[in-house]
């Protein structure tokens, strides 16, 4: 099997398993769970579950199409995809930093000091993982 259709697969199936297990929790810890832990874990498993079909859908008729599939792991492999996929990434990391640490201190000073935390040790956490991805990232090159 191409390791493009694999890597497809296994993103589908972990995305189905984790979606149906967050909807197994709502059922039968229903008792146990407070009525905003279970819409979020309902939400979160339907959506889950929707995103690993839409990848499923997306594989399997991939795989029948060699053409392609041949297109895709070209593009897989051009210097000029990864640089704009890296950009893209490093552009939204940037932009989704910056939101957290503005939120997070607007809604501290808004009074709501609980999410402003959260917020805020959200973006301490990946800016830490950004930090070390990069100096392992740079080490390798």
């Amino acid at each position: 099997m191409n390791k493009y259709l694999k890597r497809s697969f296994i993103s589908a199936g972990i995305e189905l398993l984790v979606g149906i297990i967050s909807i197994l929790i709502t059922v039968f810890c229903a008792d146990k769970l407070s009525e905003i832990a279970l819409n979020y874990l309902r939400s979160f498993g339907n959506a889950l579950i929707a995103v690993g079909v839409v990848i499923l859908i997306r594989t399997i008729r991939l795989s029948r199409r060699k053409d392609l599939l041949e297109k895709m792991e070209i593009a897989s492999n051009d210097e000029r995809y990864i640089s704009i996929r890296d950009k893209a990434s490093a552009n939204t990391l940037q932009i989704s930093l910056v939101v957290e640490a503005l939120g997070g201190f607007l809604l501290a000073f808004l009074g709501y000091e609980t999410i402003g935390l959260v917020l805020c040790s959200v973006y301490g956490i990946q800016t830490l993982i950004y930090l070390i991805a990069y100096f392992v990232n740079s080490k390798k090159c």
